[in-house]
């Protein structure tokens, strides 16, 4: 944004005055306010947390806030500068709703100087508006300094006092990695240059795909910072992206809203269809082994507590809460210890401890072992607590996850694939083999990606991977519609339904629809870079039941193979459709799409 006009005023050596004085009178005057923007829970549309934003007086001689704090770090009085918008913002704020969160911005060199934590916990206090556990300090990733010695220092102090730790504009930086290494961060924020455009960025969809993935094993949780337009929050949505930030969803403002408004209904619609297309069925979640979680208040005596879970004879401990916001977690056995020996009133923050992780409960148990792993020895039996819309809504316990992983591993030793999660070769040739010898009267759709190779070739095999899970899930839900289809893998890009009540014709419209709705944000990168070869469209072949000459699995995959390459083809959209009346009578037309 441009500057504004210097004012007329004289500064104190008679030089114009600038903007080093129009910062002075800021401060002094405390002529700043606070608007906060939502921080929305995509898998439960709701808020869990709000950010604090300062915004100043037209004739306060800056332009913006980021004007304003480059002036402060240029004077030297950053310092003075955020205590005072602190202070104002903690003064002033509005009756915060239970359960959510606030975000507070930090420049790294501030947040590292000695004084730090005492001063914000002693303001904290001071105002008395709320709690150090309900705050989350957002530590900005744009400082060129790392201050990583008394940043980490500080960092712990405030830990240990219950605030949550954010790393701010993650990705614009020259330190991101390191400081995350440093600090061990509850939240990391995307810069918003990561978000933008990324429904038309495999680069950047690839990027994310890997953060996504080190924050599901570690117990972080991710925000996107920057979300504007519906197509960004589309393919974020797809990617698997929990907590969003932005204009589209709310600009900051006075008031406090709840949910994403408008957006609620296309939010829910459009994480269905991702989460459809995504599903693999072999794989677990841990929405599909947690238990329940018996969860308490804080300042809820232990007495109190063991009387509780005496009602709950499964639980493993208790998930401590402050204000609606989870704080920490205390043992069964801890409680019970502890309620022998405290004296009578104890309460339960003085035992319960960071011991257990918090998780999504579309996380993956593969995910979720690796969590379990990553954690000190100390603290390996504690669970993994499920998270939805900032409420613990379930536990699930480290011999939960080691069961239901030997479960994964003998379904992966029974043929299925590791890459889509379907039944592989060796199931379909069984379900095949069954319709040819007329044990079950079926159709087989033989499915394939058009210029495959040549796509994964030119962006690399880690966005192939990502089509070949698309289409799995698409065909996998094709499958569950009918109570007898089947859905498999048949190796590379191929794969295999199999219907035996539905029209054949109508499944393979459907899954090319699906599928290339689901693809187009890939076609349209390969157009940019004049990637003709590389579009991403399905071949589909449509065997009929067979006659008497088909007797096998083979012959199946004969009669497939020779349509493929010689039936009578029609163009859908990017996709091809071969129908085969009857795999025993196949007519030699050449293929022309």
């Amino acid at each position: 944004m441009p500057e504004m006009e210097p004012q007329s005023e004289q500064s104190r050596d008679g030089a114009p005055d600038g903007a080093g004085a129009a910062l002075d009178r800021l401060i002094e005057g405390r002529r700043v306010r606070s608007v906060f923007q939502p921080i929305v829970d995509l898998s439960a549309n709701t808020v869990v947390g709000y950010e604090a934003l300062t915004r100043f007086d037209a004739d306060a001689g800056f332009a913006h806030a980021g004007e304003l704090f480059d002036e402060a770090m240029r004077q030297g009085r950053l310092w003075d500068l955020e205590m005072v918008t602190r202070r104002v913002c903690l003064e002033t704020l509005p009756d915060w709703p239970s359960g959510v969160l606030l975000f507070m911005n930090c420049n790294p060199e501030v947040a590292a100087d000695p004084r730090f934590a005492e001063t914000f916990l002693a303001l904290i206090a001071e105002t008395g508006r709320i709690q150090p556990g309900r705050i989350v300090l957002e530590i900005t990733e744009r400082a060129e300094t790392q201050h990583s010695a008394g940043l980490a220092l500080q960092v712990r102090a405030l830990r240990a006092a219950g605030m949550q730790i954010a790393i701010d504009d993650l990705g614009a930086g020259v330190s991101g990695l390191q400081r995350i290494m440093d600090l061990r961060p509850h939240w990391l924020k995307l810069d918003r240059e990561l978000t933008a455009e990324v429904e038309r960025d495999p680069y950047k969809q690839n990027l994310l795909d890997v953060l996504l993935r080190f924050t599901r094993v570690s117990g972080v949780r991710l925000v996107a910072e920057g979300v504007e337009t519906l197509e960004q929050l589309g393919a974020l949505l797809d990617l698997g992206v929990q907590h969003a930030q932005g204009y589209l969803i709310s600009r900051p403002g006075d008031s406090l809203c709840t949910t994403p408004g408008p957006l609620t209904g296309w939010i829910d619609e459009r994480r269905a269809q991702a989460e459809q297309r995504n599903r693999r069925p072999n794989l677990s979640f841990l929405a599909s082994v947690m238990g329940e979680c018996v969860s308490a208040p804080d300042t809820e005596p232990i007495a109190n507590v063991l009387h509780r879970l005496e009602q709950f004879p499964d639980a493993a401990g208790v998930a401590a809460m402050r204000e609606g916001v989870f704080v920490g977690w205390a043992p069964l056995d801890r409680i019970r210890r502890c309620a022998r020996r405290s004296a009578e009133g104890a309460l339960l923050s003085t035992i319960a401890t960071d011991d257990a992780a918090t998780a999504p409960a579309t996380t993956l148990v593969s995910e979720a072992l690796l969590l379990l792993a990553s954690r000190r020895a100390t603290t390996a039996q504690a669970p993994i607590l499920i998270e939805e819309g900032g409420e613990i809504i379930g536990a699930v316990s480290p011999n939960t996850l080691l069961r239901e992983a030997s479960r994964l591993v003998g379904d992966q030793e029974g043929n299925y694939t590791q890459i889509s999660g379907l039944p592989g070769r060796v199931q379909c040739d069984r379900r095949l083999t069954a319709i040819a010898t007329h044990q079950e009267p079926a159709d087989a759709l033989f499915i394939d990606i058009r210029g495959f190779h040549a796509y994964n070739e030119r962006f690399g095999f880690e966005l192939g991977d990502l089509i070949l899970r698309i289409l799995a899930g698409i065909v996998a839900c094709a499958a569950g519609e009918g109570q007898s289809d089947f859905a498999g893998h048949l190796g590379d890009d191929r794969f295999l339904l199999v219907s035996a009540g539905r029209s054949a014709d109508e499944l393979a419209a459907s899954i090319i629809r699906e599928f290339e709705s689901a693809t187009d944000r890939f076609v349209a990168c390969a157009d940019e870079v004049g990637a003709d070869d590389a579009s991403t469209g399905l071949r589909v072949v449509v065997l009929r039941r067979p006659g008497a000459d088909c007797t096998n699995a083979s012959d199946m995959h004969r009669a497939a193979w020779r349509l493929r390459n010689e039936g009578g083809a029609t163009l859908v959209g990017r996709s091809v459709l071969i129908d085969g009346v009857d795999p025993t009578t196949i007519e030699h037309v050449r293929l022309t799409a």
